[in-house]
């Protein structure tokens, strides 16, 4: 959960910054909805989580799917440049 005091402010101001994104790049409706979830406590609270289970038991998961062979199987898109 989000501490008292990025919730009051600390993190907030810093949000479109960090997110970053400009209506001209991503179309004006689709920057209002990135502005609203980056802004709302429960949408900000479930990407925490989700990033703290990539840090736990995702890792977990992914580890034991490598024990037993396991791997995605479907199609990937893959773009290749040379720099």
């Amino acid at each position: 959960m989000l501490s008292q005091k990025s919730q009051s402010g600390l993190f907030w101001p810093i949000r479109t910054k960090w997110y970053g994104g400009q209506p001209e790049t991503m179309g004006d409706e689709e920057y209002q909805e990135c502005l609203r979830a980056i802004y709302d406590p429960a949408t900000v609270h479930e990407m925490i989580e989700d990033y703290r289970a990539g840090l736990s038991i995702d890792k977990t998961h992914e580890f034991h799917d490598r024990q037993f062979g396991r791997i995605i199987e479907c199609p990937t898109p893959l773009l290749m440049v040379k720099i």
